[in-house]
């Protein structure tokens, strides 16, 4: 179900929006961290601007959550090049 679906649905109901926006990280990725972390970042900041408020609160918290993950895994990217890591 998308995350919006999951929004409209629980938010009213009085699931804490952390608790949606978190499963937005179901199912598998193959990839870096800082790419699936920026991917889940730029949907988070979509949904933050939704004008359905319960969509805009999962997309908020779900920002809360995500852009510090983010920053830590650009940060430990960065280091694994300079240090010659993959």
């Amino acid at each position: 179900m998308p995350l919006e679906e999951l929004a409209r649905l629980l938010v009213p109901r009085g699931l804490d929006p952390a608790r949606v926006a978190v499963t937005a990280e179901s199912g598998r990725y193959l990839g870096d961290d800082h790419e699936r972390l920026s991917d889940l970042v730029d949907r988070m900041r979509a949904h933050a601007e939704s004008a359905d408020s319960d969509v805009a609160a999962v997309g908020k918290a779900g920002l809360r959550i995500y852009e510090p993950k983010l920053q830590d895994a650009k940060r430990r990217h960065r280091e694994n090049q300079v240090r010659g890591r993959w």
